[in-house]
């Protein structure tokens, strides 16, 4: 197999958001959270707020690993600080991927408290001026255990790394050993 990194293209959207569905599907948390919502409206959940924003950004940073025979085997989104500008400082995260309302199907208390601990993570954690951070990362399963992830992860640990920034990575427990190892300069938020 040949993989290569590309920036995202608008285009891809709709396959970033399949594979991202994919890759949590043997998430423990999955059943608990969409115990009766159908495969496309998990799809059409999860990317709603980021489709609002997608690559209008220029902070944010989408990558894809392309396997050259079958396409696009994982991707990532990393938030690089920036100066923020007044109005922006009044909030305390980027509202821009959180969703307002929770679809029916979806375990409503679960999933508010599931997005209200990132929220409080996210608002105590992360200096947007100062710290990188990832909140996305999806390799697709057939493609897991492959270094794939890590290659996306290398993507903004290696620009804090120039930096000498900070990272915040936020993981769910099946990939807690891989964040875990992440250098010196890392904060790791675990959600299980």
């Amino acid at each position: 197999m040949t993989f290569r990194i590309e920036p995202v293209k608008y285009e891809d959207i709709d396959i970033l958001y399949d594979l991202y569905v994919h890759a949590h599907v043997t998430d423990p948390l999955q059943p608990f959270l969409y115990p009766s919502l159908s495969w496309a409206e998990q799809i059409q959940f999860e990317s709603t707020g980021p489709k609002e924003v997608f690559l209008k950004h220029p902070w944010v940073h989408y990558h894809k690993i392309v396997d050259a025979e079958t396409g696009i085997a994982a991707w990532s989104r990393w938030h690089f600080p920036r100066v923020l500008k007044d109005h922006e400082k009044e909030e305390k995260t980027d509202k821009d991927y959180f969703p307002e309302k929770i679809p029916e199907g979806a375990n409503q208390e679960l999933m508010q408290e599931f997005f209200d601990k990132i929220l409080k993570v996210e608002e105590e954690y992360i200096d947007r001026e100062k710290r990188y951070f990832i909140n996305y990362l999806a390799v697709h399963p057939d493609y897991q255990r492959k270094g794939l992830g890590s290659m996306l992860m290398r993507i903004g640990l290696d620009a804090a790394d120039r930096d000498g920034a900070e990272t915040f990575l936020v993981a769910t427990a099946k990939a807690r050993y891989k964040a875990s190892r992440r250098g010196r300069n890392s904060n790791l938020f675990v959600y299980d």
